[in-house]
Formats: structure tokens, sequence, C-alpha cells
């Protein structure tokens, strides 16, 4: 009888374990086609925010790369001399998509934080364009991208840039002004990982540009 019982429940287990695969895999097959259109919109808009007078070329991928994984070749007034670089950075919750714009000599234009899992009200600040502003303006051999706090004493990134007071938002990408506080190095309080994360990518992209894209 024991034996019966057992098998019975185990039975019904297995058939609500197979009903919960079959909704999952249903409600993905749904939902995974406007996600992935949500994140080409995303990247879209953040592709014409970046560089607003410069028209991006077909994207290039990047192999062998530990950060950097594709470009964007942009021409700015009938000149290909900037780009946009597809960063891979390491954060809290895990991998993290950084759109960055730069100048032929590394200097960064902007940058965004794309697809991430950082915790929320920590991490996810770097999502705001005021903590962007930190790094916009170095990234050249003279001015290295800050990927320490102590780096960070004394200035942010360059005023008027992309991720300013002054940006708007563009399509569906959310680019609010969140004020000073943002950025600088309270951003880095609590929110370590995220910030070596984000700054290493942006070192390395500058570098990347600067060692293989400078001369070209």
């Amino acid at each position: 009888m024991k034996y019966s019982q057992t098998l019975i429940l185990g039975s019904k287990l297995c058939l609500i374990c197979a009903a919960a695969a079959l909704c999952l895999g249903l409600l993905n097959e749904v939902t995974e086609p406007q996600i992935l259109a949500r994140k080409a919109q995303e990247e879209e808009d953040a592709l014409a925010w970046l560089i607003p007078d410069g028209r991006p070329g077909d994207k290039v991928a990047v192999a062998g790369d530990a950060a950097v994984r594709a470009y964007y070749p942009v021409s700015v007034a009938g000149s290909s001399d900037r780009y946009i670089l597809d960063l891979l950075g390491v954060g809290y919750g895990g991998d993290m998509k950084i759109l960055a714009a730069y100048e032929p000599d590394g200097t960064l234009l902007g940058a965004a934080l794309l697809d991430n899992q950082e915790t929320p009200g920590l991490g996810k600040r770097a999502e705001t364009p005021a903590y962007m502003d930190m790094f916009v303006g170095s990234g050249s051999a003279d001015a290295p991208v800050p990927v320490s706090k102590e780096m960070l004493q004394g200035g942010g990134g360059a005023a008027g840039g992309p991720g300013s007071a002054g940006a708007q938002r563009r399509g569906r990408f959310r680019f609010f002004p969140q004020g000073a506080a943002e950025g600088g190095t309270d951003a880095v309080s609590g929110a370590t990982v995220t910030f070596l994360g984000v700054s290493r990518a942006l070192a390395a992209g500058a570098e990347y540009v600067r060692c293989e894209r400078g001369g070209s």
C-alpha cells in the first residue's frame, strides 16, 4: 500500500513539473522575441545618443579580446575617426553590456550601461548619465580612465558631455539626469564591484582604440 501511494505521489509530482516546464517554455517562446526587439531598440537609441552628429557604420566583431566584443566606426562630417565600442564588463550581478564612444586617441566621449543585473539603488546607478560623467574626457595616454576611488579624487568627467545634466531621453532608452551625487567618489561607495566592472571595461576600450584603431 505504501509503495502504491508513493508511486502515485511521485507520478503527480512528475506531472506538475512537466506542466510547469511546458508553461515556462511557452512563456519563453512568447516573450523572447519581444525581449530581443527591446534590446535591439535600446542599442539603436544608445548609438544615436552617444555621438548625435555622427553616423555609425556596420558593426565589426572583435575576436580574442576579453572586454571588447565589437566596434562601430562612426563618420562625423565625412571623416570616420571616432568609434563606438560594444564592451563586456563584469559587475556584482554578472556580465554587463556597455556601449562607449571614443576619439582616436582613446578619449571617452560618453558611455551607456545596457543589459545588467546590478543591485537596484547601488550598482543600478551606473545606468544614469551622471554616473558615466566621471569617466568622460579620460582614456588618452596622458589621462587614463579612473579605475580606483583614489583616481577619482578631485574631479569627474568633462562638463557638457553626453552624460551631463542636460541630457535628454531618446526613444525608449533611459537617459535621465540624476544629479552630481550619482557620479564621482559617492557613486563608488557600496557598489565597488560595479564601478570596477565599468571602469575596467572603459579602460580596456580606450586602450583598444589607441592601439588597434587610432592609426587606421
